[in-house]
C-alpha cells in the first residue's frame, strides 16, 4: 500500500470517528429558546414575517428561510439539529479534505470547539458562517480567476449573523475594494475584463449588505435595549480578540505576506468589538468561538497560498507560530472552558426541561385543557414537544402566532400581577398556567415541577382553583 493511499485511509477513519461523536453530541443536546425561536418562526409564521424578523430579532433571516420549506411540512424538532449538523460537517469536510493545512494541524483542530459541539450540536445560524467562511477559504486562491462564484458566497454571509458583517467588510476591502483602487492608481497588472468582474462582484456584495442592515434595522429591539451596557465577559473577550487579531497581523509582518488576509481578520475582531460596546453585550459560547473559527480561517486561506506555511520544518515558531494562535484564541477567549462544561452539563443533566414539560402535558392533561403561560419567549421552548397549544397571557393570543420576541421583565410582572390578583384570578379558574419559578398563591395548586437545567428553563405548572 502506498503512502498516500495509506494516509487517506487514515484520514477517512478519523473524519468517520468526528461524525460519529459530533452525531452522538447532537442526539444528547435537547434545543433551547434560541434555537426553538426559529423552530417556531420557520413552522408558523409566513415568509414576509420571517423577511421582518430582523428589525427586531436583531438579525438576519437566512437560517430560518432554511429551515422552513422542511418544518412547513411537518418536520419534527430534531430536524434543525440535524440541519445544523449537516452543514457542520460539510464545513469540516472542506477544512479536512478540502484545504491545503497540514494533518497535524487538521486534526487538532478538527477534534476542538469551532467544529465539534457548538456549531453541530446547537441549531443556530453560527453553523451558516462556519460553512461558508470554509467555502470562501477554498475559494480563496481562485479568486482572481473566479471573482464572481467568490463574491456570490460571500453575499450569503451578511444574512447569518450581524457578528460576520466585519469579516463581510475585511474581505471586500482587501480584495474588491483594493484590487479596483490599484487600478485606479493604475498600479494594476489586471485585465480590464477581471476588473470588470470584481467590480460586478462588490456590486453583489454592497446590495446584498444594505439589503441585510435594512432587513436588521427600523424598530427597536428589546434584546439590545434591555441589555445595554458593556459588562466585565465582554471586555474580557474583546480584548482577548484584539490581541489575537493582532498576534496575526505580526505574523503578516515578520513573513512579509499574508497582511490582506491579518487585516481581513482584525476587520472582523473590531467590528464584532462594536457590537459587543454599542449594540449587546451577551457573551454566549458560540460568540466566545468565533474568534477561533476567524483564526481557523486565517489559516486556510494562508495556507491555500503557501502549501510549505504549515509545513515548514524550519524553525520551532515558523512551523507551530499558528497553532499557538489558535490555541490562545480558544483559551484566552473562554471558549475552550466553557466548551468542555457546556458538554459535560448536556451529557450529565438537562439543557432545557422543556421536553419534560412538553411530555407530562400530553400524559397528563385533556386535548381540551387550556394551558396559559406568562413568558412566551422561555414558554415557547416546549411549543415542539407538545401537542397542546399554549396561549400567551400577555398577548392574549397562542405562543406561536406571536410575531414578537422579547423579555420585557415589567411587562411581564404586570401582566402576572394583573391575572393572578384577587379580582382576576376567578376569571381563570379551570385553567392551567405555567411559570417558571415556583408561586406560592392560595388560589394556584401545584400539579408538576420539572428538574432543573443548564440554561434555568426550569417549569412548574398549575392549575387555577
Amino acid at each position: 500500500m502506498d503512502k498516500v493511499k495509506k494516509q487517506n485511509i487514515i484520514q477517512i477513519t478519523i473524519f468517520l470517528i468526528y461524525i460519529s461523536l459530533n452525531f452522538y453530541l447532537m442526539l444528547i443536546h435537547e434545543p433551547w429558546r434560541d434555537e426553538v425561536f426559529p423552530f417556531i418562526v420557520a413552522k408558523y409564521w409566513s415568509l414576509s414575517d420571517i423577511i421582518l424578523l430582523g428589525r427586531f430579532d436583531g438579525n438576519p433571516m437566512l437560517w430560518q428561510v432554511i429551515l422552513m420549506p422542511f418544518l412547513k411540512l411537518g418536520a419534527p424538532v430534531i430536524t434543525i439539529q440535524l440541519i445544523s449538523f449537516l452543514f457542520c460537517s460539510m464545513a469540516a469536510f472542506l477544512f479536512y479534505f478540502k484545504t491545503e493545512v497540514s494533518f497535524l494541524f487538521k486534526n487538532i483542530i478538527l477534534f476542538t470547539c469551532p467544529f465539534v459541539y457548538t456549531y453541530s450540536s446547537f441549531a443556530r445560524s453560527y453553523v451558516l458562517a462556519l460553512f461558508l467562511l470554509m467555502l470562501i477559504g477554498v475559494l480563496y486562491k481562485d479568486r482572481y480567476e473566479k471573482p464572481v462564484l467568490y463574491s456570490l458566497v460571500i453575499c450569503f454571509l451578511p444574512y447569518t449573523h450581524v457578528m460576520l458583517w466585519g469579516m463581510v467588510a475585511g474581505l471586500v476591502i482587501t480584495f474588491h475594494i483594493f484590487e479596483l483602487f490599484k487600478a485606479l492608481c493604475k498600479r494594476s497588472s489586471l485585465k480590464k475584463n477581471d476588473l470588470i468582474k470584481i467590480g460586478i462582484g462588490l456590486l453583489m456584495v454592497a446590495v446584498s449588505s444594505i439589503t441585510a442592515l435594512l432587513f436588521t434595522s427600523g424598530e427597536a429591539n428589546s434584546d439590545v435595549s434591555s441589555r445595554s451596557g458593556i459588562n466585565s465577559d465582554a471586555i474580557i473577550l474583546s480584548v482577548a480578540m484584539v490581541l489575537t487579531a493582532m498576534l496575526l497581523v505580526a505574523f503578516a509582518i515578520i513573513r512579509k505576506r499574508y497582511l490582506r488576509e491579518a487585516v481581513a481578520v482584525l476587520t472582523a475582531v473590531l467590528f464584532q468589538v462594536l457590537v459587543y460596546f454599542f449594540l449587546y453585550s451577551v457573551v454566549i459560547m458560540q460568540r466566545r468561538v468565533l474568534i477561533s473559527v476567524f483564526v481557523v480561517f486565517f489559516i486556510v486561506i494562508c495556507s491555500e497560498q503557501d502549501v510549505s506555511l504549515t509545513n515548514s520544518l524550519i524553525g520551532f515558531l515558523k512551523k507551530y507560530y499558528l497553532i499557538i494562535v489558535y490555541s490562545i484564541s480558544v483559551i484566552a477567549s473562554g471558549a475552550l472552558i466553557e466548551w468542555g462544561e457546556t458538554i459535560i452539563f448536556d451529557i450529565s443533566g438537562n439543557y432545557s426541561s422543556a421536553r419534560q414539560m412538553g411530555e407530562y402535558l400530553d400524559s397528563n392533561l385533556n386535548s381540551d385543557d387550556k394551558v396559559n403561560c406568562f413568558y412566551g419567549v422561555i414558554d415557547q421552548t416546549i411549543v415542539p414537544y407538545t401537542n397542546m397549544r399554549i396561549y400567551d397571557l400577555r398577548y392574549e393570543d397562542y405562543i406561536e402566532n406571536v410575531k414578537r420576541k422579547d423579555n420585557n421583565l415589567e411587562e411581564i410582572d404586570k401582566t402576572v400581577n394583573q391575572v393572578l390578583s384577587m379580582d382576576n384570578y376567578s376569571k381563570y379558574s379551570g385553567e392551567y398556567i405555567i411559570t417558571e419559578c415556583e408561586m406560592n398563591l392560595p388560589y394556584l395548586e401545584k400539579i408538576y415541577e420539572t428538574d432543573s437545567s443548564v440554561v434555568n428553563e426550569q417549569y412548574w405548572l398549575y392549575l387555577v382553583k
